[in-house]
This record gives structure tokens, sequence and C-alpha cells, in this order.
């Protein structure tokens, strides 16, 4: 897939950006400044129409390289950044995001000294920029699963932030265009067939919440949980069957999609989101998803609040958003007590010859 050859010991910090002119500098500052000498910085400017191109050109290092584009959407903006570059290691800046000065050092040090790992992630401080609200991701293996059952359950890394070997993303094919807000989790998946994974347990990275991204956007983050399910019905299909569903099936792969109850629990997240942020009727239309992917305890709570406020006006917003998050703390204890009667019925169980499995508490 590469058409450079690779430098080995040479990092390729990508990033695209698209209309975020203000955060240019100290971003890429934070890229340039690494501990780690052996690095370049290969930025796409994928046709912004205010002056971040400006902004990225006002660098004079020589490690910087600027490439420009029309507008054709960050996926193909990102491969091309790849495609350009010449390190053995690929790390990934998001745009505004800040990288500690000795994130790639760390990055490095795991890849190079673990054959077996793939891809290097760490902890992540994600800053709202609007509020300048602050959370710490804290992420974390299990060394007695594969790596790949783990991430279907979820996403554990961040996109921004995490260290790759190029060699194994030109084995998988890369980003996959057609996931469009999840090609990330896409690529992790197809990845951590082939390789291991490593978490640095520093906060090392700086995520930026940006208005209007897809971690904020409800139109966005429909599709990217949509897209998000999918990519892991591939992932299983590639496990049990040898074959992925889109390689065989092109797009059309997807109405072949099995329905989900964690994209059922995420959609009614994200439609309690709206609610939070007064958005009724949008969280109706989620919540309604929510129900049709698949119908559980809490979405059918939520669908008969949110239909009585959008649809029939019995409650207010406020009145709304009261009872769901009391519906959710009661669906959460109904759960936690589910698990613990189970765990104990299961301790309890005599096994095939009588006797009681026994627990150990040591």
């Amino acid at each position: 897939m590469s058409e450079n050859t690779l430098v080995p010991g040479l990092v390729s910090i990508v990033s695209a950006w698209y209309n975020r002119e203000q955060w240019v500098h100290d971003s890429i500052a934070s890229a340039l400044a690494q501990s780690y000498g052996e690095i370049e910085v290969i930025v796409v400017d994928d046709g912004s129409t205010d002056g971040t191109q400006r902004e990225l050109q006002s660098f004079s290092d020589k490690r910087l390289r600027v490439l420009t584009q029309d507008n054709q959407g960050f996926v193909r903006a990102i491969r091309r950044a790849i495609a350009e570059s010449r390190g053995e290691f690929v790390a990934v800046l998001g745009a505004g995001d800040i990288a500690a000065p000795t994130l790639i050092e760390k990055q490095v040090d795991v890849l190079q000294t673990n054959e077996h790992v793939g891809m290097v992630g760490t902890y992540v401080q994600h800053l709202v920029v609007e509020t300048g609200r602050s959370t710490v991701s804290t992420p974390s293996l299990d060394s007695s699963q594969p790596l790949i059952r783990q991430l279907i359950r979820r996403n554990i890394f961040s996109h921004g932030g995490i260290m790759y070997r190029r060699s194994l993303y030109d084995r998988v094919g890369g980003y996959r265009e057609f996931f469009k807000f999840s090609q990330d989790y896409d690529l992790w998946l197809r990845m951590s067939e082939h390789a291991e994974a490593e978490i640095i347990p520093e906060v090392l990275y700086i995520r930026r919440v940006f208005p209007g991204g897809v971690g904020v956007d409800y139109r966005k983050r429909v599709p990217q949980a949509f897209l998000a399910a999918f990519a892991a019905d591939c992932a299983r299909m590639r496990l049990q069957k040898g074959l992925d569903p889109l390689d065989k099936y092109g797009t059309d792969a997807v109405f072949f999609r099995r329905r989900s109850r964690w994209l059922a629990d995420r959609l009614a997240s994200i439609a309690l989101a709206a609610v939070e942020d007064k958005e009724v009727a949008e969280a109706y239309e989620i919540i309604r998803l929510s129900v049709n992917e698949k119908l559980t305890l809490y979405n059918g709570f939520l669908w008969i609040l949110l239909w009585a406020t959008a649809e029939k006006s019995v409650l207010t917003a406020d009145q709304a958003e009261r009872l769901l998050h009391l519906g959710r703390g009661i669906v959460h204890r109904t759960r936690s007590l589910r698990r613990a009667v189970a765990k104990r019925t299961w301790l309890k169980a005599p096994d095939r010859r009588g006797n009681q499995n026994q627990c150990s508490t040591t």
C-alpha cells in the first residue's frame, strides 16, 4: 500500500484540518516540540474557508509539510497524509489537540521493545471548548482476553493520541471511507486481528471537544453509533466465517446488520443528552430509533416520557428530564441486582458431579 520507502525509527505525525484557524498554533507547536527527535509532521488542509491554511503555512520548521486539497472529508484527508508519509510509525494528532512533549518518545519505546504490539494509546484529557469543562478517560486492557473481543464490546482508544505501525496499517488496508465518523473504530478492529495493543497509563494527550464535532452533534452521533455497530458486526463475521460483509457485498452489506442491544442503549444515551440540551423533538426521534433497534425497559420508559412531552405536551422538558434521570437510576439498579442474582445463582449451581462450584476469596 505504501509507495514510499519507510524510514526505520521515523514517526509520521499526521493531522487533517478544516476551519480551526485559532487552534492551529499551539496544536502544531506541540507536535514539533516532541522530545523524540526523529519525526515528520504531515498536515492536510481539507479545503478550509477560514485562515487555517494560512496559519498552518506560517511555520518555518522543515519537519512540517502542509498539503492542501478541496474539501473531501476527514477520511480522505487523513488517508492522504499517511500516503505521503515515510515513517515506520504513524501518530494521529486531532485538529486543535495537544500532545504532551514526551508522548511520541514513550509510544515509540513501547513499540520498539514489544514486537507483538501494533498500536499504543494513552490516557486522554477531554476539554470542552465552550465551557472549559474537563474529563479524563483512563482506558485499560484485559490481558486474559483477546484484544478484538474487547474492542467488539466497546471502542477503547481515542483516535487522536494513538500511534500504530505503518506496516500494520498497510496490511489491513487503512481507513475505510464507508465508516464515516467511525473510521478509527473499524481500523482498530481490523488491526486487532493481527497485533496486540498497549495503553500508557498517563495523561499525555489533550483532546479538544468543539461545537459541531462528532462527539456533540446529534446529527453525527447517531450515524456514528450505527456505523460503529456495523463495524463490530463485520469483526464478528470475520471471526466466525472468515469474511468481511463490506468486502463481499459492498455497501449493501449494511442492510444485513443484526439488531443489537448495544446500539439501542447507545441511542438511548444520545436521546437523553438531547433532552439535557432541551432538544426534546430531536430526542424523541432518536429514542424512536432506539426502540426500533431493540426494545428495552429503559428506552421504552424514555419513549413514553418523550412521547408525552413532544407529541402530547403533557410534560415540560424540565419535568421529562427529571423523570428520565430517575428512570435511568432505577434501571441501572435493577440491572445491577439482576447481575448480582445471576452471579450468586451461578456460584451455587451444582456441577455435573453434583458438587457445588467453589469460589475463592483469595
